[in-house]
């Protein structure tokens, strides 16, 4: 009884001694993963639906039927579930909305007319998804999903389209694009629970949004205006309502998203050098900064996201051959978002 005792008290001293040896011991870094969904094409620049995770590339779609035209737009993760949304071209001609959980599509559309979802944003238990609907009209109606479930945000009698979903609390915010009564005209619009609001009011036929943020309860919207007495269109910023010009219109330029990081705003888009080059630009708190260097013909900048106190800003550059190639900017640094060849093309990016 003695020898059994001793034996079981000098398990429990061993035992609370590697404990203690472990408490000390520093914890692991926990792995940072990049997620990229766009595009990729093939031999006839069709492009296949795609994302890479940490630059390794996974396909969505078919990567050698390029009669299945495809591409992921965006990306939202629950959990350890991913999520992207995009549109694929059937044998029939018509485009289909979808999504694909873990790799798995699931049509939101079922034609015989056209859809395509553009963006997805998930809050709580709930995951919406934006983009548009053809009716048996021909007219595209500006369409959310939520879980699935169908919800129309304009009445089908002139098209509309949605390209951006944000929800805060129990409100859901749609960006998106409906023609008017004038014939070939169109404005960008923001609905707030399916109530509309013209975003640019000077020049609203000659103005485009795809993107916006809502931080603190403020709105902001990016984007690119044209006024007819300016040579160009000028890069825009809305913060509830009121315009920033963030170039003058001497030269081209353009703004596709807007994203909000611990207090500061940046804006991501283009503008064009003395030498004609297209250049990567964001704007940080309303100053430009460029992604400028040799070896490119043109770039530009499309998406941003953010992890802590690091920012990464997606966009593209073109190659001396004329190959666009998705990159990203890691508070600066440049990486290739893949290493084979060939045109790739991201449109969102996620890190976990």
């Amino acid at each position: 009884m003695k020898k059994t005792v001793f034996c079981f008290l000098l398990t429990v001293i061993v035992i609370s001694s590697c404990k203690k040896n472990n408490s000390n011991e520093t914890p692991p870094v926990a792995q940072t993963n990049i997620y990229v969904v766009g595009g990729a094409s093939g031999g006839n620049d069709n492009p296949y639906a795609c994302y890479w995770k940490n630059g390794i590339k996974t396909d969505l779609t078919s990567a050698t039927a390029f009669t299945e035209e495809a591409e992921a737009k965006d990306v939202a993760m629950m959990g350890n579930d991913l999520y992207i949304v995009g549109y694929q071209l059937q044998a029939t001609g018509v485009y289909r909305a979808l999504y694909w959980k873990n790799n798995t599509p699931t049509y939101l559309t079922n034609g015989p007319t056209d859809g395509a979802a553009s963006g997805i944003t998930i809050s709580g238990n709930d995951i919406y998804i934006c983009g548009y609907e053809e009716n048996a009209a021909g007219i595209l109606v500006a369409t959310y999903w939520k879980n699935g479930v169908a919800v129309n945000v304009t009445n089908g009698t002139r098209n509309a389209w949605l390209q951006d979903i944000k929800v805060v609390g129990s409100d859901v915010y749609v960006l998106g694009r409906e023609a008017t009564t004038t014939a070939g005209n169109s404005v960008s619009k923001y609905w707030k629970n399916g109530v509309p609001q013209i975003i640019a009011t000077s020049f609203p036929f000659n103005a485009d949004f795809e993107n916006f943020a809502i931080s603190n309860n403020n709105i902001y919207i990016a984007g690119q205006e044209s006024d007819p007495s300016l040579t160009s269109a000028r890069s825009t910023l809305y913060k509830d309502g009121v315009r920033t010009w963030l170039t003058d219109g001497t030269s081209t330029a353009s703004a596709a998203s807007v994203l909000v990081s611990n207090g500061d705003v940046y804006v991501m888009g283009n503008t064009t050098n003395a030498a004609g080059i297209m250049e990567p630009t964001y704007w940080k708190n309303g100053t430009k900064n460029t992604f400028s260097g040799s070896g490119f013909n043109d770039g530009y900048l499309i998406h941003g996201c953010s992890k802590g106190t690091d920012v990464y800003l997606l966009g593209s550059l073109q190659t001396g051959a004329g190959v666009d190639q998705a990159y990203y900017w890691k508070n600066g640094t440049a990486t290739k978002v893949t290493t084979t060849g060939g045109r790739s093309r991201g449109n969102a990016i996620y890190v976990q």
